[in-house]
């Protein structure tokens, strides 16, 4: 049985330094993203091959300069490359993610999505488990007056994380809200 494919975005480099992102849903999307950018000369055209896997001389797989868990993160929040080291946000040291200055988050809460947002994105994990979050979240010297079993519980009441793997098997994921109120938290912290 196939899986189905979901598309989500498109990344094309179209010059140096200048990267197009387009929100997709279906192939279709794709090849209309792809023709509106070759109205404009920016993209070329692939031409249909004969064998699977095969590309022709004048196509050229797109790719992104750097694929680091920093840029994946950047990319997915919509932010400018390089911003979150050079504003001393957040930085990932051995496939870690560190959170720089976590005081410079408004609340704890903020702190705690963002730190699950930069696995999700940064590592590309779907999810993380709770004694894996626990650590990592013991080691950014977050200051907080509760435990984190109480602050997690209030993210899940909130809907910022999905309650269901939560109460299941204690897995930490983001919802959509969760996922769009860490984007949020990353644009404020990082200006």
């Amino acid at each position: 049985m196939s899986q189905a494919v979901k598309y989500r975005e498109l990344h094309l480099k179209i010059a140096e330094n200048v990267t197009v992102i387009v929100d997709v849903a279906s192939k279709a999307d794709i090849k209309a993203a792809l023709a509106d950018l070759e109205d404009f000369g920016a993209v070329p055209r692939p031409k249909p091959v004969d064998k699977v896997g095969a590309q022709t001389e004048d196509f050229v797989p797109v790719t992104t300069e750097e694929d680091s868990p920093d840029a994946r993160l950047e990319v997915r929040a919509g932010l400018e490359q390089g911003s979150l080291k050079k504003k001393n946000i957040l930085a990932y040291k051995d496939g870690i993610p560190q959170l720089l200055r976590p005081s410079s988050f408004p609340s704890v809460s903020d702190a705690a999505l963002t730190l699950i947002f930069s696995v999700e994105a940064g590592l590309k994990k779907p999810s993380v488990s709770f004694d894996d979050f626990k650590a990592l979240y013991d080691a950014q010297n977050i200051k907080s007056g509760s435990p984190l079993s109480m602050l997690l519980n209030n993210l899940k009441n909130a809907n910022y994380i999905d309650k269901g793997q939560y109460s299941h098997d204690r897995t930490i994921r983001l919802t959509a809200k969760g996922e769009k109120k860490a984007t949020e938290v990353l644009h404020g912290v990082s200006k």
